[in-house]
């Protein structure tokens, strides 16, 4: 797992325009490393698919009036009650407070693609992934997810 805002560098294998005779639009991918944020190049011993893609996480703002969702940082010292209610008289903004909350995240278990409407993901070609647009150009916003797998080439027989 790689922090929010890494960036991943590769390659494209293929690429088809959507047309009059042909309304599907296709990329081929393939990776080579990945940057997390702040770090340096990260290369892949092996190129790496993409096995799932997701659209971007949705944060949103829940306002909440309840003790429980607020921020509160415990006072040394003190017990549970009286640091919240110390907490909320130094701090009044805290009452009715918005608290971010984020949801959508992909994780390792998920395949193909999610929440992206009329795409899908094809990793019959071996060594790289083929992001398809069923209808169109094919669109990826700027935080779209995505899950990266690296395994070794396939050996000859």
């Amino acid at each position: 797992m790689l922090p929010r805002k890494s960036r991943a560098w590769g390659h494209v294998t293929e690429v088809v325009r959507d047309s009059k005779d042909h309304p599907e639009s296709r990329v081929g991918l393939v990776f080579d490393q990945v940057i997390p944020p702040g770090k340096k190049e990260m290369p892949f011993q092996y190129p790496a698919i993409i096995i799932a893609i997701a659209a971007p996480m949705r944060v949103t703002t829940v306002p909440t009036t309840r003790i429980t969702d607020m921020p509160v940082q415990m006072a040394q010292g003190k017990g549970t009650g009286g640091s919240v209610l110390s907490a909320i008289q130094s701090n009044a903004q805290l009452v009715g407070a918005n608290i971010l909350s984020s949801s959508g995240a992909i994780g390792t278990a998920n395949r193909g693609v999610i929440g992206i409407k009329d795409m899908a993901l094809n990793n019959s070609n071996p060594g790289y992934s083929v992001i398809v647009s069923r209808k169109g150009s094919l669109r990826l916003d700027f935080d779209v997810q995505i899950l990266l797998q690296v395994s070794s080439p396939l050996k000859p027989h």
